[in-house]
């Protein structure tokens, strides 16, 4: 989801990026114990009915069952993620924090004409990077497509956009 402060057509503006979850902690905990026990319950029966002898049911649901804890738990790890695009005359500052980390990932670019966003759609996902120099920083890994064209678009109009602070001398 994007949260824009501001404009894109000024060369000011802030964008905070944050993933979009169908599901709250909660509901992955329910969804979770709902497969479970559907699970259980097809393998308990395919046990019982076979009289045991089709064990490798009950193998393969645990193991599904392993798949979709995982994947739950990545999703929740995903969940807080958060990106801080600001731009103002001293430049662009991308900021990106996540709940497991200690402190946040600052990357600052104080001349901002001379960085270059490239959008990318190898395997149909479209992604953003923002070129400067020797650096290559990715943008709205977990955004749906259709903000990640908005906010592509939208960031090369401030980049074109943007002047430097007038300098006192």
């Amino acid at each position: 989801m994007i949260s824009i402060k501001g404009s894109f057509d000024e060369a000011r503006f802030e964008a905070e990026l944050a993933p979009q979850r169908s599901l709250g902690q909660a509901g992955s905990w329910i969804a979770c114990g709902l497969s479970a026990l559907l699970l259980g319950g097809v393998s308990g029966f395919a046990l019982i009915m076979s009289q045991g002898r089709a064990w490798p049911v009950a193998v393969f649901a645990f193991l599904a069952q392993g798949g979709l804890q995982y994947a739950f738990s990545r999703n929740a790890r995903a969940a807080g993620e958060r990106q801080l695009l600001t731009m103002d005359e001293d430049g662009l500052q991308i900021t990106h924090t996540r709940p497991d980390w200690d402190k946040p990932l600052i990357h600052k670019i104080e001349y901002p004409t001379m960085a270059r966003v490239v959008q990318d759609s190898t395997c149909g996902i479209p992604k953003i990077f923002i070129r400067h120099h020797a650096r290559q920083i990715r943008v709205g890994d977990f955004l749906p497509p259709v903000e990640t064209e908005q906010l592509g678009k939208g960031l090369k109009t401030a980049l074109r956009a943007w002047r430097p602070a007038p300098t006192t001398a």
